[in-house]
């Protein structure tokens, strides 16, 4: 048996009616509906045991000693390039699905006012349609596959990937958004609600010793408060932006611009074309002026850090 039957919202009912309070059925039935691939089901098995104990026993004595299996210990991991090759090719492999469906539904789809306005000519605005419609799907192709890949730096996270939880880490639930002009005004207000909804319970006694669940935030991939949409800046907490990110659930706000450096390092295996030290400072320099406001201090560190010095191995 397998982790699965956490996603059944009747079992945690009925749990909740064999002596948990009612009041929180539905709150625990949002929260906990983790969603792993099947090589993951017995890590996170794992992680469910060490941070939800009682609730933990209360299942497994409900669903039988069946689900008491033995778990494997979860494993240290160096993460390398290595690692996320794969993980490179199933991009590279939604961003090609993502360009040939878009290709012959974006005029379909699009909006026919915006389509004869936004450029001079009729066939210029389908291009431009068609452009921006894929620019869309494969923003969006880039966001999951980036939720999937920051776990991959810190074993400790509990993947949940349902109901706008994403992760579970220590005693914090994170909603994973690519950047930080995503939300608008209601999302930023529905992500407040929720923050003060789970701060709120998180006091109670019962709720506190069920699922150990203190605090709700919205984290971005990348990105700065400063360019970030006005309605989603001064959140006072609820956002963790780019680099805060990374620190914060990763354990290192550098991680992300390692991955930055492996995706390079894959676009130049994949295309076979060639890239210059310029070309490569340039990247870096965008990468900082995404993440920072003053990067004069994280300049040097950036271009002394082993996966920047091999990948200026590999393009000189």
């Amino acid at each position: 048996m397998s982790i699965a039957f956490l996603k059944s919202i009747t079992v945690l009912k009925d749990i909740v009616n064999m002596g948990f309070s009612s009041d929180y059925a539905s709150i625990i039935s949002r929260i906990w509906r983790p969603n792993p691939g099947s090589d993951k089901e017995r890590e996170t098995k794992e992680l469910v045991k060490s941070k939800m104990p009682e609730l933990y026993e209360k299942i497994c004595n409900y669903m039988g000693k069946e689900q008491q299996t033995s778990l494997v210990p979860v494993k240290e991991q160096v993460v390398s390039y290595t690692t996320f090759r794969p993980f490179f090719k199933r991009l590279d492999a939604s961003f090609k699905d993502a360009r040939s469906r878009m290709k012959d539904k974006a005029i379909e789809t699009s909006n026919p006012f915006l389509t004869i306005s936004i450029e001079d000519t009729f066939d210029s605005g389908k291009k431009f349609q068609v452009i921006a419609k894929i620019a869309s799907s494969v923003e969006t192709k880039w966001g999951n596959w980036i939720e999937q890949a920051i776990p991959i730096f810190n074993k400790s996270i509990l993947y949940i990937g349902a109901g706008g939880f994403d992760y579970i880490l220590n005693d914090v639930v994170y909603d994973v958004k690519s950047g930080p002009r995503v939300m608008n005004k209601d999302q930023v207000e529905e992500a407040k609600m929720k923050h003060n909804i789970i701060n709120s319970l998180s006091e109670s006694k019962d709720l506190s010793e069920m699922i150990r669940i203190r605090d709700f935030k919205v984290a971005l991939a990348y990105g700065k408060e400063s360019i970030a949409g006005i309605f989603m800046r001064n959140s006072e907490g609820l956002m963790l932006f780019g680099a805060d990110t990374w620190e914060e659930i990763t354990g290192d706000e550098w991680n992300a611009y390692r991955l930055y450096l492996w995706s390079i390092r894959h676009s130049i295996e994949k295309t076979k074309k060639s890239w210059n030290t310029g070309e490569l400072e340039g990247a870096v320099i965008y990468f900082l002026n995404s993440f920072y406001d003053d990067h004069s201090d994280k300049l040097q560190t950036a271009l002394s850090l082993p996966e920047y010095k091999e990948l200026e191995r590999i393009v000189k």
